[in-house]
């Protein structure tokens, strides 16, 4: 498990996914790896899509060791916020650990979600810890993005996956579900949706998958975009 603190308040670690192989890893051309974040603000401690390291571990005994003592240095509810409903991982975990703690999932997440959800957002909701919801609204990407606005940051799921060498790249068209005669347009609609995002003054890109973009992610963003 590798651990970075990003600014005040806000840290990103990366686990190896239980359910990701590496030959899965290569077929969605994604790192087995995956992201997570421990946002602290004036009213929560959030987790954006945890992924907590397998139970009876060294890994496992130093990450709640470290998580207990932020939650108990800030006295603040926890809250464990999903960027869609494949992303449940560790929620639950975290969930029964905490008492009171509040799982969040995208208002559009189709299909079966592995975690017990108290609460649905939608696009602009406000959440806990300043954290903002922006849903393309496409259909086929079942997944919402969050603004940071106080540390310049989004946090994407799988919609945007660090490039590696600063850069970032889009979900594919392949990997939309919808028919695959709708998958171009559809692609074509996200990349618009997403366009609006380079209206907000972005330092970061959080992603899920691959390395986050830490400055510079405005032009990172755009070039992604571009035609």
């Amino acid at each position: 498990m590798r651990v970075d603190r990003l600014a005040d308040g806000l840290w990103r670690w990366t686990a190896p996914h239980p359910h990701r192989s590496p030959e899965r890893a290569a077929e969605d051309d994604l790192p087995a790896a995956a992201g997570s974040l421990y946002v602290e603000g004036d009213d929560a401690v959030v987790l954006v899509d945890p992924l907590a390291p397998a139970d009876g571990t060294p890994a496992a005994r130093r990450f709640w060791e470290a998580l207990d003592a932020d939650v108990a240095r800030t006295g603040l509810p926890v809250h464990v916020v999903l960027t869609s409903g494949r992303h449940a991982r560790s929620a639950d975990r975290v969930a029964a650990r905490y008492r009171g703690a509040c799982i969040w999932a995208p208002a559009d997440a189709v299909g079966p979600i592995e975690a017990a959800v108290d609460r649905r957002f939608g696009d602009g909701h406000a959440l806990p810890a300043g954290l903002v919801a922006f849903s393309p609204g496409v259909e086929g990407v079942w997944e919402s993005l969050l603004l940071l606005p106080r540390h310049g940051a989004l946090v994407a799921g799988d919609v945007l996956v660090g490039t590696g060498d600063g850069g970032l790249r889009v979900l594919p068209a392949s990997r939309i579900e919808v028919p695959e005669h709708e998958r171009a347009s559809r692609h074509a609609e996200l990349v618009a949706r997403l366009r609006q995002l380079l209206e907000h003054a972005l330092e970061h890109v959080l992603v899920s998958h691959g390395e986050p973009v830490l400055g510079g992610a405005r032009p990172a963003l755009a070039a992604a975009l571009a035609p």
